[in-house]
């Protein structure tokens, strides 16, 4: 699975800030750590400009999960018109020309905005909704981006997965030994 810049590492921060925000508690440090993983060239945010990612990141946990196609396009909409991206072409640092979704000299709040929401569209338009996904362990819910071959990943991790295929075999197990 090959997804674009915007749709891989731009989307990917949406899905690490999502869960960095379900911890909790969080730091400027840890923030700015997601952002630069995904988007090195993004100036690190001030300990306010964090706080308002992780409100944004609210907002774009929505997008993620089981949900018919028509609610996740609604849901993405609604986070592309609140980013208020302005697309425009841009040529740096030696590269091709290609495209930014917020200006230079726009604050990092509005970028991580732009680029968080852009990428979960690159994703729902160019390989489906279904790779914005959420855990199946119900006890856990972090969420993720699916860039596995066949698009069918359930869980986070496989100790997840582990956890809940060893409450599946028990409950048969217990079945089988109550009907027989």
């Amino acid at each position: 699975m090959r997804f674009n810049t915007y749709g891989g590492a731009a989307a990917a921060m949406a899905a690490d800030l999502v869960n960095l925000g379900r911890g909790g508690a969080f730091d400027r440090d840890q923030v700015a750590t997601v952002i630069h993983r995904h988007a090195p060239t993004l100036p690190e945010p001030t300990g306010p400009e964090a706080a308002r990612i992780m409100q944004w990141t609210q907002q774009l946990d929505a997008a993620f999960g089981d949900m018919p196609q028509q609610r996740r396009v609604d849901v993405i909409n609604a986070l592309l018109q609140q980013a208020a991206s302005r697309p425009m072409i841009s040529m740096h640092d030696n590269q091709p020309p290609h495209l930014h979704y917020a200006g230079e000299g726009e604050g990092i709040v509005n970028r991580v905005r732009a680029v968080t929401a852009t990428g979960l569209a690159y994703v729902l338009c160019d390989e489906g909704g279904h790779r914005l996904g959420r855990c199946a362990d119900d006890r856990c819910a972090v969420v993720f981006i699916d860039i596995s071959k066949g698009g069918n990943r359930q869980f986070c991790t496989t100790r997840c997965a582990n956890r809940v295929n060893a409450v599946r075999h028990r409950a048969r197990q217990r079945a089988m030994a109550m009907a027989g």
